[in-house]
């Protein structure tokens, strides 16, 4: 599926709202909740079949993942709609989302395709909410995994973290004056190192 454009200035959960909300007589949708991160834009959705139709879940409702990309640029609201069962990549969704959905049989059979993305996106969603929990604190020292090159030519593996609000930079462990920003740094496989 490709992207929508719409000229609006309204916000992004309002135009979101409007393409996921529906009723006509094959059924209904409407959002249960929203939580956006960044430019993206997590929904629980309740979609309803109405009995009778020729769907494969008529007279069935279910609440189901929905991933919502989405930037604005001179006047431009463009966005993508990526429901979990088609295996989205961006897996940020936090718990108060996750915890209103339905159960992934729901919407897909076990052992289809469909399934799997579904049941993989939610793990990994849980996994980085774990992931967050245990994210190191002002002054903690960490180790990446792979050493990082950064263009100045330093490859660095080991760093003091600085939180300043929502801010995290990092420097060299023992020297604060060259401080580096790691962009998605979250993602890498990290340890946090004792204190000494």
């Amino acid at each position: 599926m490709g992207w929508t454009g719409v000229y609006s200035s309204r916000p992004a959960k309002e135009i979101i709202a409007e393409d996921l909300t529906f009723a006509n007589e094959n059924g209904s949708g409407r959002i249960v909740k929203t939580a956006t991160r960044l430019r993206v834009t997590y929904v629980a959705w309740e979609r309803s079949y109405a009995a009778g139709t020729k769907s494969m879940y008529a007279g069935k409702t279910f609440i189901m993942g929905v991933v919502v990309l989405h930037s604005r640029k001179d006047g431009e609201f463009v966005y993508k709609t990526i429901t979990e069962d088609m295996g989205p990549c961006e897996s940020e969704c936090p718990a108060s989302i996750l915890d209103l959905l339905s159960p992934v049989e729901a919407f897909a059979e076990p052992g289809t395709d469909c399934h799997k993305w579904a049941t993989n996106w939610r793990n990994r969603c849980r996994e980085a909410i774990a992931k967050r929990a245990n994210a190191p604190g002002d002054g903690a020292t960490i180790r990446f995994k792979e050493p990082i090159k950064f263009t100045n030519g330093d490859t660095i593996s080991a760093f003091t973290v600085h939180k300043r609000g929502r801010k995290i930079r990092f420097s060299v462990v023992g020297d604060g004056n060259a401080v580096y920003r790691i962009s998605g740094w979250q993602q890498r496989d990290y340890e946090i190192l004792p204190c000494n």
